[in-house]
């Protein structure tokens, strides 16, 4: 409790306050005692700010004179006492917010004062009165701390699909003032992700069962000291969004030096991450081609290429999976059927009975080879919603195992959006 106090030919003033090391947001109580010292009664007894600092905000209905609510009174405006006989004594409180520093504008430690200005009337015997007369309070020095913290989100993607998994990193900086402790980080809109155990890490330090949606209490973090913190999760449900938007929070305890406690959190920057409206798997698949009877023996296998296609999708009646774990994924069976048709290069054994010298090359082209396989489509899958799956032949692994034969590995991707 700090008190600054004035004296006046007629009035004796004093003005305290609750605490003098403050933070933004704390609600601070101040007690302003004025007396009578004079020999007559003052009328017309109003106090109020002279000098409310821009750091300080009066806080509706906390006005009490003597005790007694006065919920219409502002400290702004003036609180009226009305008369003070000689000798009497009337005490006014009142509290305040301090002020956040997007609206106190205030730096780092600073310090701030305020006072309180009364005015009252008189009139002596001696003398034709009344008389308006006002005195104010000495300037009462605050001290003020920033409390706030930098919380910075990033993602190693802007963008992901069903059953990718991202990689986060927040890091705080305690740019404040003051050492904070028991900080406890949260994550935000963790509905369409998972976190994948064994991954979450503090400056390195693996931590596992981790639950960011109850969050983890990481200790203190001593003032200007930096912590980053790693994680990985699986993306699980797209949610039916286009934008699966993520923000962390801080929550922490922190001590004034005149041992006041509160408490604070904050919200990081939001980071997005755009859902491919698409899902995709990967298969392979095993031939063995055959050339037909009309085409000559291989002699060496040039090159084989060919295509992929999607005939027909459509939903298995099987159980809907749900499931929030990071290695299950939850979603609806779709079995799709296609089709591979392959084109060899080859150079054939030349005919001995003709003037055929196997040195140009031939195109076999084989004929539609079916294939089919099964996709899990996400939670929410409509079977009225249509897609456009389509396969993509990106790799072909060819083996020449005998003159009329080749046998083939293909790597095909299935995308359905």
């Amino acid at each position: 409790m700090k008190m600054q106090t004035l004296a006046d030919p007629r009035l004796y003033l004093s003005l305290e306050v609750s605490s003098e090391h403050v933070a933004p947001d704390l609600d601070i109580i101040f007690r302003l005692g004025i007396k009578n010292r004079s020999h007559f009664v003052l009328t017309d007894v109003v106090a109020k700010s002279s000098s409310l600092s821009p750091y300080l905000e009066f806080i509706p209905g906390s006005v009490t004179l003597d005790n007694s609510v006065n919920k219409d009174a502002n400290i702004n405006d003036g609180v009226e006492i009305h008369f003070l006989k000689p000798g009497d004594i009337r005490y006014i409180t009142y509290a305040t917010k301090v002020l956040s520093g997007d609206k106190g504008l205030f730096r780092s430690k600073s310090s701030f004062s305020t006072d309180i200005l009364v005015k009252y009337k008189h009139g002596d015997k001696c003398v034709s009165g009344p008389f308006e007369e006002s005195t104010s309070t000495d300037l009462l020095n605050l001290q003020l701390y920033n409390k706030e913290i930098e919380l910075e989100k990033s993602c190693d993607s802007t963008s992901a699909k069903l059953n990718d998994v991202v990689k986060y990193k927040v890091e705080l900086n305690n740019s404040s003032d003051l050492d904070i402790y028991d900080v406890l980080i949260e994550d935000n809109n963790l509905g369409g992700l998972s976190l994948i155990n064994g991954t979450f890490t503090i400056d390195g330090v693996t931590i596992e069962n981790v639950n960011l949606n109850f969050g983890i209490n990481i200790g203190p973090v001593r003032c200007g000291k930096n912590v980053t913190i790693e994680y990985e999760a699986r993306v699980i449900s797209d949610r039916n969004v286009r934008t699966m938007e993520n923000t962390s929070t801080a929550s922490y305890n922190y001590t004034l030096p005149n041992g006041l406690v509160g408490r604070n959190s904050v919200v990081s920057n939001k980071v997005n991450l755009d859902i491919a409206d698409e899902h995709t798997k990967n298969i392979l698949i095993e031939n063995f081609i055959c050339l037909t009877p009309k085409f000559p023996n291989i002699d060496k296998i040039n090159s084989v290429t060919g295509v992929a296609e999607v005939t027909n999708y459509f939903p298995l009646n099987s159980i809907r999976a749900t499931s929030n774990s990071s290695i299950i994924t939850p979603g609806r069976k779709l079995l799709i059927k296609g089709f591979v048709i392959y084109t060899i290069n080859y150079k054939h054994v030349p005919k001995p009975d003709k003037f055929d010298f196997g040195n140009s090359s031939i195109n076999f082209e084989s004929p539609e080879l079916p294939f089919e396989t099964t996709m899990i489509i996400y939670n929410d899958y409509d079977t009225h919603k249509s897609f456009d799956i389509t396969a993509e032949l990106r790799n072909i692994y060819y083996e020449n195992t005998d003159p009329r034969c080749c046998y083939c590995t293909s790597d095909i991707l299935l995308t359905a959006r």
